[in-house]
């Protein structure tokens, strides 16, 4: 991944992140003919957001390492999605994993839902608040992902199923969402 990009080139926004608490978008080359991803650095910085007449895929996640990639098709979306067809199939994730037999998830989540994971409630804004799963590496991201004023974890679980069947019964038990539509997050 590299630290320097072209300004006079036209870059997607894939993501964004914390490194040593200090945010940055991850930016892939469009304009180039191999894509490439790029760390760019916010802390301090002067930038401008301009919204592309196309949507553009954010690319591929490994779910065993961590790392992400810029989608190798430079594909172009429709509205709902974030990733075109090949970057999902080679993500392998079913976020509704519970609802389908573990056979039937690919290897790695196979692999990655027998990780300890963490149940949480997160905090919003007055009478919004949710209950949420997420591994126990990426709790604090994901937190940050989601856009929590507060949050806390309230169980340590030895699996991703543990942690989906206490989040689904503190869903239903307090009446608390498991997720937010997304005008609830504009709204928020």
């Amino acid at each position: 991944m590299k630290n320097k990009i072209n300004f006079n080139e036209t870059y997607v926004l894939a993501g964004y992140g914390f490194d040593n608490m200090n945010p940055y978008f991850l930016l892939d080359s469009i304009s180039e003919d191999i894509s490439e991803r790029f760390k760019f650095s916010i802390q301090d910085q002067v930038f401008s957001l301009i919204r592309l007449k196309k949507r553009y895929c954010i690319g591929r996640y490994n779910i065993e390492t961590f790392e992400s990639t810029p989608c190798p098709d430079k594909a172009t979306l429709s509205e709902k999605n974030n990733t075109c067809f090949h970057c999902f199939q080679s993500i392998g994730f079913n976020p509704a994993f519970y609802n389908m037999p573990s056979e039937k998830l690919s290897p790695q989540q196979q692999r990655y839902n027998k990780q300890p994971h963490n149940v949480y409630l997160a905090y919003f804004c007055l009478n919004t608040i949710k209950v949420g799963i997420a591994y126990h590496k990426r709790t604090l991201t994901r937190w940050c992902q989601q856009g929590a004023r507060a949050a806390t974890i309230i169980k340590k679980c030895s699996s991703a199923y543990e942690a989906r069947n206490i989040e689904s019964l503190i869903s239903r038990t307090l009446n608390l969402p498991e997720s937010f539509n997304n005008k609830k997050n504009e709204n928020l």
